[in-house]
């Protein structure tokens, strides 16, 4: 007759499980990608320069094209200087604009932080006309010529 022994317990595995996240990644990039891009205030691109996971955040970097109109007041001598932007930011208008991401994107993910350096940004000004006053006026001396 054999005698059997029995033990009963608790056994601690340890595990490690890799997960290739560039489909999620993507996944995730193309929609915030979209969502600006399809903001009535982007006039023209977004340009995606690079993405990649720096700790535990995903950091995408690149541009986008938006209008802007700048005024400047010199100083006078009874009033100081003055001038404005009127531009669109994600930074600013953001917390809007990326909270209508898919339901299940916004649920699993916070936007920590959205940085727009203004001082590293590229105005591109449409150079004023320097003849067109003269050319209207010039325009205007030969109406009745014909």
């Amino acid at each position: 007759m054999r005698i059997m022994s029995e033990t009963t317990g608790i056994v601690t595995q340890k595990f490690r499980i890799t997960v290739d996240i560039d489909k999620l990644t993507d996944y995730i990039v193309d929609n915030i990608l979209d969502k600006i891009n399809k903001a009535k205030e982007i006039s023209f691109r977004v340009d995606l320069d690079e993405y990649y996971i720096e700790d535990d955040s995903l950091e995408i970097v690149g541009t986008y094209d938006t209008n802007f109109k700048s005024y400047y007041s010199p100083a006078t001598r009874f009033e100081p200087a003055e001038e404005d932007m009127q531009r669109f930011y994600i930074g600013e208008d953001g917390v809007g604009l990326l909270d209508t991401l898919p339901e299940n994107i916004r649920k699993l993910i916070d936007i920590s932080k959205v940085e727009e350096d203004e001082d590293n940004a590229d105005y591109k000004c449409s150079e004023p006309d320097e003849d067109r006053a003269y050319d209207e006026w010039r325009d205007r001396q030969f109406e009745g010529d014909d």
